[in-house]
């Protein structure tokens, strides 16, 4: 990990994680860039993966209490080099991805009574760049 006054860089399968323990209703926010692939946002035993390795067009989501995966078709690329605003809600009933304004995928689950760190990272030898990760407690309306 490098930081410097306006941001952090993680190498590899560098990760940043909080410190403090969070239960639904939050929402992980980042403003990130990747030279290549891997953005990676963690919960529990969830992650969302953008600009996965082995196909950057899928998005893969892994479900935060069982770890299970499954891809989204066309909905994994970002540019690189460029920043983006990451935004993964969950809430006690689900969870909804928004990238850059832009909802990517939605999926439902029981995290009522999860409680775990989160995080950021990257992998296989991609460079993370953060310009900002935060927590916000609460979530925006699910209804769609």
């Amino acid at each position: 990990m490098q930081s410097t006054s306006n941001t952090v860089a993680l190498f590899g399968d560098g990760r940043l994680s909080s410190g403090e323990m969070f239960t639904p209703p939050f929402t992980i926010h980042a403003i990130a860039k990747t030279d290549i692939t891997n953005i990676r946002l963690y919960y529990g035993n969830g992650m969302v993966i953008l600009n996965w390795e082995l196909n950057p067009h899928e998005l893969r989501i892994h479900d935060p209490r069982t770890g299970g995966g499954f891809g989204v078709a066309g909905q994994g690329f970002l540019t690189v080099n460029e920043w983006h605003d990451l935004r993964w809600t969950i809430d006690p009933r689900g969870s909804v991805l928004v990238v850059d304004g832009v909802e990517r995928a939605r999926s439902t689950g029981d995290y009522s009574t999860l409680q775990s760190v989160v995080g950021v990272g990257g992998s296989r030898g991609s460079t993370v760049t953060l310009k900002m990760f935060d927590v916000e407690p609460g979530s925006p309306s699910r209804e769609k």
